[in-house]
């Protein structure tokens, strides 16, 4: 009898311990998918501020086209493309919409061989998050995971400079340093998220959005316009940070974070 209780409290024992080993392993695999989500962050943030120093302003949300309503038109990740370090020419028509069989899904000319067709674009790694890769069908497009933030409202992205609650992007607007007057370390300009995603391409809600009423759906949480899978939301802000949001924030903090020029009063209490 004695042997048989010191056999369960050893097994007893190597489960607790395995139990433990498991959830050790398990936060540093969530710490380190967070760590890589932020890297791809870091990208989005040096490519914004090369192409406002390229251009003296940041690209709009979309590629502009007047002839197409900016549900239709290219993305603002399309536009910054040429300025990333890190791919294959895009071949792709901003006269036509994303959808389009010219666009959708985009395809690519690898360096030092535009004489060969175009390759379909696969799966897109800098764009989705690493806690949830989506592999895409051969004939989809990839999709995106960080989203341009618009301001506060629905229509925010709509809204011209100069309109309450704007915030860094808007489908026509387009953004000056000097327009932030909030300041760039109190201004969002993109933050993540796995809920309706779309492809990264597309202009509209997959690549830019305004926040929403926080009483009908929460900012952040499973339910919320804003989540993850590794424990927390990351924002890039418009000072190329990139911090981590969680459900415990203030919604008139995170609101103020989303305009460009509210002069909320950020400092610390």
């Amino acid at each position: 009898m004695r042997n048989v209780i010191q056999v369960t409290l050893v097994l007893a024992m190597l489960a607790t311990g395995a139990a433990i080993v498991l959830a050790a392993v398990v936060k540093v695999q969530i710490a380190a998918k967070r760590l890589a989500c932020g890297n791809q962050l870091h990208v989005l943030a040096c490519t914004l501020e090369t192409y406002h120093n390229s251009n003296s302003c940041y690209p709009a949300g979309t590629a502009q086209n007047t002839n197409l309503p900016p549900e239709e038109r290219l993305s603002w990740l399309v536009t910054i493309w040429p300025y990333i370090e890190a791919g294959p020419g895009l071949r792709l028509n901003p006269s036509e919409s994303w959808k389009s069989n010219a666009n959708y899904p985009p395809y690519v000319e690898y360096f030092g061989k535009t004489h060969e067709p175009a390759h379909p674009v696969g799966y897109m790694r800098l764009f989705q998050c690493p806690s949830n890769p989506q592999l895409p069908e051969p004939d989809e497009g990839s999709v995106n995971h960080y989203i341009g933030l618009a301001g506060v409202g629905r229509d925010a992205a709509s809204l011209p400079i100069g309109a309450p609650g704007i915030g860094f992007f808007g489908y026509d607007r387009v953004l000056k340093k000097s327009d932030i007057t909030d300041g760039l370390s109190n201004t969002i300009a993109v933050i993540e998220t796995l809920r309706d995603p779309g492809p990264w391409t597309a202009g509209g809600s997959p690549t830019v959005r305004g926040l929403s009423d926080p009483s009908r759906t929460p900012y952040f949480g499973p339910d919320g316009q804003w989540h993850s899978n590794h424990e927390v939301t990351l924002a890039l802000f418009a000072d190329g940070s990139i911090r981590n949001q969680t459900e415990k924030i203030d919604p008139s903090v995170l609101e103020a974070l989303a305009t460009i020029a509210g002069g909320e009063d950020m400092s610390p209490p």
